[in-house]
Order: C-alpha cells, then sequence, then structure tokens
C-alpha cells in the first residue's frame, strides 16, 4: 500500500473512533500526550507518526493499533509499548531472514539506510508509519500483516 494512502487510512480510523467514543480532538490529544495540531495533521493524513506514536493513540482509544491500521480483530492484537519496538524489529529480522535476503540487501530493495534497518531490527529504533509502509513492502507483505505477526 502506498504510503500516502495508508497515512490517509490511519487518519479517518484514529478520527471514525474518536467520533465513536465522543472524544474531542483536545482530549485524545491529551490522553497521548500529543499537541491538538498534530492530532490534526494524522486525523487528515498529513501527519507521519512513529510507530510509538500509534501505540499511544491506540491505548489513548482503547482500540488495537491493527484498528487504527484497518484491520479490527475480535482477540487482543499486540500493542508496542516499551516492548514493542524491540517486538517489531524481532519480526521484522525473521521475516527478511526467510525470505534469505542480507539485512544490506533487503535494505536497498526497501529504500531504507542499513544502518536504520540494523537499528529498528535491534529495537533501537522507532520507525515512522512511512518507513514501516516502506518496510512492508520490501517483505512483499501489507502493513497489517507485518502487525499481525508480531
Amino acid at each position: 500500500m502506498n504510503a500516502d494512502k495508508l497515512q490517509k487510512q490511519v487518519g479517518a480510523a484514529i478520527l471514525r473512533t474518536r467520533f465513536r467514543l465522543w472524544l474531542s480532538q483536545s482530549a485524545l490529544a491529551e490522553r497521548a500526550n500529543l499537541s491538538r495540531t498534530y492530532m490534526t495533521k494524522l486525523e487528515t493524513g498529513k501527519g507521519n507518526p512513529s510507530i510509538k506514536t500509534l501505540a499511544a493513540l491506540a491505548k489513548a482509544l482503547g482500540v488495537n493499533i491493527t484498528e487504527l491500521l484497518g484491520q479490527a480483530q475480535q482477540t487482543e492484537a499486540p500493542r508496542p509499548g516499551d516492548h514493542g519496538r524491540l517486538r517489531l524489529g524481532s519480526t521484522i529480522r525473521k521475516l527478511r531472514q526467510n525470505l534469505g535476503l542480507s539485512q544490506a540487501a533487503f535494505a536497498k530493495a526497501a529504500q531504507i539506510n542499513r544502518t536504520y534497518l540494523a537499528g529498528i531490527e535491534g529495537g533501537k529504533r522507532n520507525p515512522t508509519l512511512r518507513n514501516v509502509a516502506r518496510i512492508a513492502k520490501g517483505l512483499n507483505i501489507s502493513v497489517n500483516e507485518l502487525f499481525s505477526a508480531l
């Protein structure tokens, strides 16, 4: 999925969920420890949130992160939090290795710097939605499938 389309999809999901909960934009921003203006950017699909930000929003809305990505699930899905980066990184590493790709080859295919990818795989980096979309595309899976694999 195109990163711009994914950002708009996530923004629409945030807005839809916020309306369902009868929350103002300011109230949600406060719950998620974000500014109201950044919430506006996210809801209009113009913001590029990090996984940490998506996790904070999911928690503030009381939903699974996969629901914000457009894949509502009936069962409890993992929510990246303190260990979310490590789980995401380990999952990416495992999927990359299953494809038989070196870190360098995969980074080139995903159009991401190799050292940045190493930081993601090591749980030290907090990738943005655009970079997660690039990684998923490089793995030939959707962003939803990537998060479902956590």
